[in-house]
C-alpha cells in the first residue's frame, strides 16, 4: 500500500510541475525556435518563480518515483504515470483555456482502459 501512496504522490507532483511549467510559459509567452531565442530564455526563466516552483515539484516527484521503483515492478509503476494524460487534459481545459475535441477525450478514455488492462495483469 505504501507503494501506491508514493507512486500516487509522485504523479500528483509531476502533474503540477507541468502546470507550474505551462503557467510560467504563459507569463513569459511564445519564444522564437532560434540560437537567440534560447539565449533570451534563459534570464527569463531564471526570474520566473512559476517555473521554479515547477523545478522543485518535479524534482521532488522525480525522487519519489526513483524511491518507488526501488521497491516495485515498473511494469507495475508505469501505467500510473500514464494516469497524469487524464489530469493534464482536464487542467489544461479548467486553467489555460486549452480546447477539448472528440479525438482528445477518445483518446484518453483508450489510455485509461490501457491501464485497466495493464493493471489487471499484476492482479
Amino acid at each position: 500500500m505504501l507503494d501506491a501512496i508514493i507512486i500516487i504522490i509522485s504523479v500528483i507532483l509531476g502533474i503540477a510541475g507541468q502546470a507550474c511549467f505551462k503557467y510560467g510559459m504563459n507569463l513569459i509567452g511564445k519564444i522564437d525556435i532560434s540560437i537567440s531565442g534560447a539565449i533570451g530564455l534563459i534570464p527569463k526563466l531564471i526570474f520566473n518563480l512559476p517555473i521554479w516552483f515547477g523545478v522543485v515539484t518535479y524534482f521532488v516527484s522525480v525522487l519519489l518515483w526513483l524511491m518507488a521503483l526501488s521497491r516495485i515492478d515498473l511494469g507495475y509503476a508505469y501505467p500510473f504515470k500514464s494516469v497524469s494524460y487524464v489530469f493534464i487534459l482536464v487542467i489544461g481545459y479548467l486553467f489555460f483555456q486549452e480546447q477539448l475535441n472528440l479525438y482528445k477525450i477518445a483518446g484518453t478514455l483508450i489510455i485509461c482502459s490501457g491501464i485497466f488492462v495493464l493493471a489487471k495483469g499484476y492482479n
